[in-house]
């Protein structure tokens, strides 16, 4: 067993003082000056402490800070905190959504998720297939950016305080469905590459997410009364606030156990209190841990991103990032317009489902270790990681405000009309 030395407990909390003071000040600097989402600025800081620039030099590989794995050398350690932050991110965003809006939207939601998440597996295949003529490895590269990060989605949305809005309830339910949707491709793709086509564990999966889904919407819809009461009984606040943490920490296990995304059970128990009379108290506790963690999962995103294979890899991963786009915009845009929404919203809706982070960089290294893509195609994947986080957030803002700007213009052109 590796010791743990005094040196390296004083490098960590150095480094984590650090990371989180230059997190800040690119987060501030970027929307201040450019406009840009305050979390781009959380990952370009990964990206400059990260395992491929200064953490090299910086990092040790022993102790506290054993790399994670040989293809994602990010210390072990700092890379669950940073599981820790989008556990509480998605718990977070669940708690403050509205139960009812979220049960209104699904079938809406349901629906662009298959549409737009088929399209972007299908155009994915079809364009690393063109350029690979390997099936199999097609097929993967499909599955793996198929997939939305909805964790950087609502960052984004929250930042904007637009996940009230018609378009960002859109937005966060069409993600909670897409990373289901992206699993469900990934278990058909390997019991294809096991030559072990089950139907039965896909449709296993799929009634388990159904279920699971409906049992704490009903809790949150008739028990919330129940659940205050509970809640109640306990005196301190602080005792309340860590039994909702504990319960928290408990169904992102076991959601992990039945083979889910864990951030599908952290944001589904948010939503299932979101309707009880501690709402508010447990989101002014909560802003605490949401502040501390959750940058540093940005962080990690950025440490796992190694600039050199842009070189290497560049000309595939623009071929495909045209698949990956189109995908998510088309397949989005089309149902969005069918549900109401105008064609510039449903516009944005599609790119601000672009990026990828949490469920492609696990299926990627996945895929990579049981030797069903190669290590080049892995670099596209952590490269398509890349180039959707910072693309998807800028695209998505850029949008929103040139509609702000133009219904700006709008009613300053109506008030001068009737002044006249």
């Amino acid at each position: 067993m590796t010791e743990i030395t005094t040196v390296q407990i004083f490098y960590f909390f150095a480094i984590l003082g650090f990371i989180l003071v230059i997190a800040r000040i690119l987060g501030f600097m970027g929307e201040r000056l450019f406009g840009l989402p305050t979390v781009l600025g959380e990952i370009i800081t990964g990206i400059i402490i990260g395992p491929f620039a200064l953490g090299y030099y910086i990092f040790p590989t022993e102790g506290i800070f054993t790399p994670l794995t040989t293809q994602t050398p990010v210390p072990t350690t700092l890379y669950m905190f940073g599981q820790v932050g989008v556990v509480i991110l998605l718990f977070y965003i669940g708690l403050e959504s509205d139960i009812n809006r979220f049960i209104k939207g699904s079938f809406y939601g349901t629906i662009t998720a298959i549409s737009e998440g088929t399209m972007s597996f299908l155009l994915v295949t079809l364009f690393v297939y063109w350029y690979s003529k390997n099936l199999l490895t097609s097929l993967f590269m499909g599955a793996i950016l198929a997939s939305t990060s909805i964790g950087i989605t609502v960052r984004v949305l929250k930042d904007m305080k637009k996940l009230d809005s018609r378009e960002g309830m859109g937005i966060l339910v069409i993600g909670v469905y897409d990373d289901i949707i992206g699993i469900i491709f990934f278990i058909t793709v390997m019991n294809i590459a096991s030559n072990k086509f089950n139907l039965q564990s896909i449709l296993l999966t799929i009634i388990e997410v159904i279920v699971f889904i409906v049992i704490f919407i009903i809790i949150g819809t008739k028990l919330n009364g129940w659940i205050s009461k509970i809640l109640g009984l306990f005196k301190h606040r602080e005792t309340r606030f860590a039994m909702v943490i504990t319960i928290l920490f408990v169904l992102t296990v076991l959601t992990i156990q039945l083979g889910l995304t864990m951030v599908l059970g952290s944001f589904i128990f948010g939503l299932a209190l979101s309707k009880i009379k501690q709402k508010d108290e447990i989101l002014h506790d909560l802003t605490g841990l949401y502040e501390f963690f959750v940058p540093i999962f940005f962080v990690t995103v950025g440490m796992m991103m190694n600039m050199a294979n842009i070189i290497t890899s560049l000309v595939v991963t623009l071929i495909i990032f045209i698949g990956a786009y189109l995908g998510k915009v088309v397949g989005a845009a089309i149902p969005s317009m069918y549900f109401g929404f105008s064609v510039k919203e449903s516009f944005r809706i599609g790119n601000a489902l672009l990026p990828r982070a949490e469920v492609p960089l696990v299926v990627s290294s996945i895929a990579l270790v049981q030797g069903f893509i190669s290590e080049q195609f892995y670099n596209v994947s952590i490269l398509m990681v890349l180039l959707t986080i910072i693309l998807g957030p800028i695209l998505y803002v850029r949008l929103s405000k040139e509609a702000e700007n133009e219904g700006n213009n709008t009613e300053k052109e109506l008030h001068s009309e009737n002044n006249r």
